[in-house]
């Protein structure tokens, strides 16, 4: 089977990224394929008005990590990340959000919610609470 790339970029949507819903724009998290040159973390946007494809930077200290672990959410009405750090049965969620949409500079880390490393932050509650989806289902035999 042949796959055809048409001009314009390319992006390579994270298989666990569930699109979240802020300013008119479905976002994924994303990023450039080693064939485009230098390899880029980036958040996806497609906006429902124009029906347009475009791209919302991520923070600086993120946007060039290969094997980035990063999940779009929506909290208290911004644009969110969490990052995903893992070391050994332990697991770090940097949160961050875009307190000015549109503005990669108005990128804030505001917590870092430590969990076990079988749990990963999927979004929050419209009161702020972190949800958790458990990682160890397993079905014994």
């Amino acid at each position: 089977m042949a796959l055809y790339y048409g001009p314009g970029p390319h992006y390579l949507i994270r298989y666990w990224s569930s699109p979240v819903f802020v300013s008119g724009a479905l976002h994924w998290s994303a990023n450039t394929p080693p064939r485009q040159g230098a390899f880029r973390n980036v958040i996806v946007s497609f906006n429902m008005k124009d029906e347009a494809f475009g791209e919302v930077g991520m923070p600086k200290s993120l946007q060039g990590l290969e094997g980035l672990n990063v999940t779009v959410a929506l909290l208290d009405g911004l644009l969110a990340l969490v990052h995903r750090n893992e070391d050994g049965y332990e697991a770090s969620h940097d949160v961050w959000v875009m307190k000015e949409y549109g503005v990669a500079e108005s990128w804030t880390k505001l917590f870092d919610v430590r969990i076990g490393a079988l749990d990963r932050v999927i979004g929050f509650t419209k009161s702020g609470e972190v949800l958790l989806e458990r990682l160890d289902m397993w079905i014994p035999l």
